[in-house]
């Protein structure tokens, strides 16, 4: 792994905050969302991954050789279609409510907190606010909770709508190689 890419998985598992990954090589993501996952179980904290059928099993393979059967009970995995589709729509409301729903329980009184890593990949020209009203009001929780989230975009499908939608709306911008505060 290049030194850009290891300095930037670096800060992304010492990271807090709302993240917007926008990745293009496959292999590089799977690494890095494992690294975050395994992070925050190491902290004790639950970690919510909303990802694909394809790539669940490949970041799963990687927990699995590293997390115990106990430290793996801290992570919940949820398909991405699943989760964002709830309701046959991307409906921004729909989201957030079962976004709050599954996180709600692991941020009682003494939680060390909660982690979660969502790749978002209907981000299209139809959808574009939606995704927009979703991502600021998953801000809005993230600002009372101790939360860490990381929304996860495929490169090739990021309009420069888009990109300017998550650069106004996450303290952090990264990719493979580069690691950006707003």
């Amino acid at each position: 792994m290049g030194e850009n890419i290891m300095n930037v998985t670096k800060k992304l598992v010492e990271a807090s905050g709302h993240i917007a990954y926008c990745f293009h090589d496959l292999d590089t993501y799977i690494t890095n969302a494992a690294a975050f996952v395994i992070a925050g179980v190491e902290k004790g904290e639950h970690v919510l991954v909303v990802e694909n059928n394809k790539i669940t099993p490949m970041i799963h393979k990687k927990l699995c050789a590293v997390l115990t059967d106990e430290q793996r009970s801290l992570v919940l995995m949820e398909d991405n279609f699943m989760f964002y589709f709830l309701h046959q729509t991307f409906n921004p409301v729909r989201i957030y409510d079962h976004f709050v729903k599954l996180t709600a329980p692991y941020l009682i009184d003494g939680s060390n907190g909660v982690r979660t890593w969502g790749h978002v990949q209907w981000a299209t020209d139809e959808n574009i606010q939606a995704v927009g009203q979703y991502e600021k009001e998953l801000n809005r929780q993230l600002a009372n909770h101790p939360i860490t989230a990381v929304c996860a975009y495929d490169e090739k499908q990021v309009t420069p709508e888009l990109k300017s939608m998550l650069i106004e709306t996450r303290e952090y911008m990264m990719t493979d190689f580069d690691w950006e505060k707003n």
